[in-house]
């Protein structure tokens, strides 16, 4: 054992001993050296684990089992290492075998290879040229890199001399500067100083005579000798500038006034040269064209008229007998006035319509600055257009409108001061700004600008459009809907149109539901003959012209949908973030995590938590479902839409993109299953597609993400999509289900019931750690995370009765009239058993079960309406009936109702009968009377 010990020790020193030796090496740049590390090794060792280290910002290398070539790269201070590190093994030794750690390390430096130029200073004039000769110290070695490849030239002021890569310096102007020669292979730059030299001027000359236009520019030029002699400044001068001016710097000289003068030039400030002498002549005075502008000869804006000439003008001696003259000789008022060399003439006032006019511009009348008069006559002659005929239109073109809608006159001539009235008077209000619809009107508008013919008057009548105020059942939270009588309330009195008998009401979109529809007023009734049905959907349809006003308006198509209850018919729920509940009437509703913001460029996400439910989409959504993080709905059109992130092109579009709002996918979609970031549709034609995940085979064996949908199967019924699993409903009745590895369901059912909570569930839909069920009365209840019994988050909800309300506790009737009283429960949302009706006279107006009245004779009596609670307490409220013994307003044949055979008796009896009779059944215009026009237009409101 103490030898063991020993020999360890031995080793243990061994190991510790490092040889090392170091070499410093100089090479110029470019210059090679092989680094041998053989030289050092010990080869009667086993060498191994050979490593080399080599500065490679400084050393150009290439390495050789044991051996590595450097060579500097360019110039560089200190030094660059090169180090071979490598293992031995004495094998000649006891074993086990010492071994020992080597290294060897190279410092390499760079010797200055300095550049050397066969001149260090240099005389030029301006455009002479000369080349500096160059050559490095070790010029003769032959290495990767050398001197003449590395070598670079430039000026320090490229504005006295240039300089090429080839050592080519040319002088540009006199001064001093250098330029310096580099190369990465030296420690130093060196300069030659380049000395640009002037040569003196000793002549100047230039023309001796010269000719020249006034108003005529040219340009002078200055010769001197010796040719090429530095040229420093030109300066020009004109013995007398009202003759002849010269820019002193350019030598452009321009004719002034006609005469004599002389000009000359000093160069560099003190070479003077010859005097020229300048003459200057006036030249010719001419007529250049006449013209009009502002539309010519039109007559609906004041013409512009311009006679050009050839030079700036002043006025002459006859200037005062320049007209403008009609046909007749008259003259025209209007502005004359002179604008350098054009002469303009204004007319004060708008020319008259086809006229002929002359202007005149007499011989003298003008003369051009230097004096000299123009001495021909010139006259131009033309015609003018007739007046246009303004025309006004108006928006809207239509006869009903509502109140606080915008009615705006515009003119075909936009200058033009449109004058209106609103109550049939003479048009005198100026208007500035849209006229705001505050009930019927007559309104009449009028155009006048100078130079048209006023607009015809513009006659329209707007009469108030009616609008639907109210409906009922509308927001009101109510429980029982069995005793509701729907209906709307418009803002005019009606009557019923043409197509009154094709008004309906639809339950659940398809079952027509038996009920009377019925006028009073200015509202619509509908009693059905049956209790309304709880959680249903029902849909009152009126076709155009199912109504009418007194005034002659029909309603255009109307369709109004209300649900019986807050009733849920479908529900799904995401992975951590969004639950669902789909409607009766079509609309979805949301809560939870919610994505409100999707940011493509970045990829960034923002949530919102959505405590209660709240709608998401409009009611036209028949089908909905939802993956991990996506969701899919169907609408009532078979259109599919997506929201929500995708990763896996879960939306089937090709991209990846996340979108916080619905986006349309395709048509023609039956059913849709959204699973863990996978999507699977069934088309209308029974075929299978789908898109997304697919690593588990979820979509086929290829095992790869599909961004766009795929087909997969036909003759498919339906699909239901899970996180790990696939069932699919063949068309023949059979079903296939297939799983995969990631089967990863939260199938967490509700663990009570009770407290509310329904005892039958006919839809659960779970989530990553959430799940929503959808019970058989169309409430919705969610649980989750560590709430495992279900919490109600919509349904209706009952109060205690605590009375009776009427909403109508007066009604005027006539004898065969019929009107709907209505009595709510207090609050709206209370239980109830039952609500009955009774009239306290019965030969005054009697009243059916379902508070409908009818006028007997005339009289007042009151009807009773009782309700029960459910824990048998009973209210009542009564309503006061007054019956008059005349049939109802328009009631022409004395059925009780206003209708369509009432305005043909009326029609009949007023045949012939001459204007001012009074009948304000069929007043349509309002003006008190039934008159031919009011027959004419009830007559075409039948005809539709």
């Amino acid at each position: 054992m103490k030898m063991k010990k020993v020999l360890f020790l031995v080793i243990g020193l061994l190991l510790a001993l490092i040889t090392q030796a170091d070499t410093t090496k100089e090479l110029y740049v470019g210059e090679g050296y092989f680094c041998d590390a053989t030289t050092y090794m010990n080869l009667g060792h086993a060498i191994s684990n050979v490593h080399w280290e080599v500065d490679a910002n400084k050393l150009h290398y290439s390495e050789s089992g044991w051996t590595m070539y450097v060579a500097p790269t360019k110039y560089y201070n200190g030094e660059a290492i090169v180090k071979c590190s490598w293992t031995e093994k004495d094998q000649r030794a006891q074993i086990p075998y010492p071994t020992y750690y080597r290294s060897y390390t190279w410092s390499i430096r760079c010797e200055d290879n300095p550049i050397i130029i066969d001149k260090t200073e240099i005389e030029l004039i301006p455009g002479e040229s000369e080349t500096i000769n160059y050559w490095c110290t070790e010029d003769n070695i032959s290495y990767y890199y050398n001197c003449k490849y590395e070598v670079n030239f430039s000026t320090q002021d490229s504005r006295i001399a240039t300089v090429k890569q080839t050592g080519q310096v040319t002088a540009v102007a006199p001064g001093t500067t250098y330029i310096v020669v580099s190369s990465p292979n030296a420690m130093n730059d060196v300069k030659c100083k380049v000395i640009v030299e002037n040569i003196n001027v000793e002549t100047a000359s230039i023309p001796s005579s010269i000719n020249l236009v006034a108003d005529q520019s040219k340009t002078l030029s200055v010769t001197v000798t010796p040719s090429n002699a530095t040229v420093k400044t030109k300066k020009w001068y004109s013995a007398d500038t009202n003759t002849a001016r010269i820019n002193e710097s350019t030598g452009e000289l321009t004719g002034v006034w006609p005469g004599t003068t002389k000009v000359w030039c000093v160069v560099n400030g003190k070479v003077k040269s010859n005097e020229a002498m300048v003459t200057v002549t006036e030249p010719s005075f001419t007529f250049k064209e006449f013209s009009m502008t502002n539309g010519a000869t039109g007559v609906d804006t004041k013409p512009t008229l311009t006679a050009e000439f050839s030079h700036n003008l002043s006025r002459g001696d006859n200037y005062s007998d320049i007209q403008l003259t009609d046909g007749s000789g008259q003259r025209v008022n209007g502005s004359l006035s002179i604008s350098g060399a054009i002469l303009k003439f204004t007319p004060a006032e708008h020319l008259q319509p086809t006229t002929n006019y002359i202007w005149t511009i007499p011989a003298n009348a003008v003369k051009n600055k230097w004096g000299t008069p123009y001495v021909t006559t010139r006259k131009l002659s033309f015609t003018t257009t007739d007046w246009k005929r303004m025309t006004l239109s108006i928006q809207p073109n239509v006869k009903f409108i509502s109140q606080g809608d915008q009615i705006i006159i515009t003119c075909s001539a936009p200058e033009a001061t449109i004058y209106y009235s609103i109550d049939s008077s003479t048009p005198s209000k100026v208007y500035t700004s849209p006229i705001i619809f505050k009930g019927d009107m007559t309104l009449q508008a009028i155009a006048r600008l100078d130079g048209y013919y006023d607009s015809e008057k513009l006659t329209h009548e707007y009469l108030e459009s009616v609008e639907i105020v109210k409906k009922y059942p509308g927001e009101e939270s109510l429980y029982n809907y069995a005793d509701v009588n729907p209906y709307i309330v418009f803002s005019q009195q009606i009557l019923e149109g043409t197509q009154f008998n094709r008004i309906t009401m639809k339950k659940n979109g398809n079952e027509m539901v038996n009920c009377e529809v019925l006028i009073h007023k200015n509202t619509l009734y509908f009693v059905p003959e049956e209790p309304l049905e709880q959680g249903c959907a029902f849909t009152a349809s009126l076709p155009e012209r199912a109504i009418l006003t007194s005034k002659g308006e029909a309603n255009k198509a109307i369709e109004w949908t209300f649900v019986t209850g807050d009733y849920a018919t479908d529900v799904s729920a995401s992975g951590p973030e969004l639950m669902a509940a789909l409607l009766k009437d079509g609309s979805l509703w949301t809560w939870g995590k919610r994505l409100t913001e999707a940011n493509a460029e970045n990829g960034s996400y923002n949530y919102t938590v959505q405590t209660d439910p709240a709608s998401f989409v409009g009611g036209d959504v028949v089908a909905v479902s939802s993956g991990f993080m996506h969701h899919a709905i169907i609408k009532r059109d078979g259109t599919l839409w997506m929201w929500g992130r995708q990763l896996c092109g879960e939306f089937g579009n090709g991209s990846t993109t996340a979108s916080a709002n619905p986006v349309k996918v395709m048509d023609g979609v039956k059913s849709v299953a959204c699973g863990l970031q996978t999507t699977a549709i069934v088309k209308k034609d029974s075929t299978l597609w789908m898109c997304g995940r697919n690593d588990f085979g979820q979509i086929d064996d290829s095992r790869t993400v599909k961004q766009q949908f795929v087909k997969v199967a036909e003759d498919i019924k339906d699909v239901t999509l899970g996180y790990g699993f696939i069932q699919v409903e063949k068309a023949d009745g059979t079903s296939e289900t297939r799983t995969w590895d990631e089967n990863i369901d939260n199938q967490r059912k509700p663990t009570a019931t009770g407290n509310g909570i329904p005892t039958e569930l006919v839809a659960v839909k779970y989530g990553w750690k959430n799940a929503v069920a959808l019970g058989k009365d169309g409430s919705v209840w969610t649980w989750g995370d560590d709430k495992t019994t279900p919490t109600k988050v919509m349904g209706r909800t009952s109060s205690e009765l605590a009375g009776l309300s009427a909403a109508n506790k007066t009604v005027n009737v006539g004898v065969q009239e019929k009107a709907v009283l209505t009595a709510l429960p207090v609050p709206m949302n209370a239980d109830y058993a039952t609500l009955t009706w009774t009239s306290s006279n019965s030969t005054t107006a009697t009243v059916s079960s379902r508070g409908v009245v009818t006028g007997k004779q005339k009289g007042t009596t009151t009807v009773t309406a009782k309700i029960s609670s459910a824990s048998g307490r009973n209210y009542s409220q009564q309503f006061t009936v007054i019956v008059d013994d005349t049939p109802a307003r328009g009631d022409a044949n004395g059925d009780g109702t206003v209708n369509m055979a009432d305005i043909g008796t009326i029609i009949n009896y007023l045949a012939g009968v001459t204007e001012g009779v009074a009948f304000d059944c069929v007043d349509v215009n309002g003006d008190g009377t039934v008159n031919v026009a009011d027959i004419i237009t009830v007559t075409s409101i039948i005809a539709e």
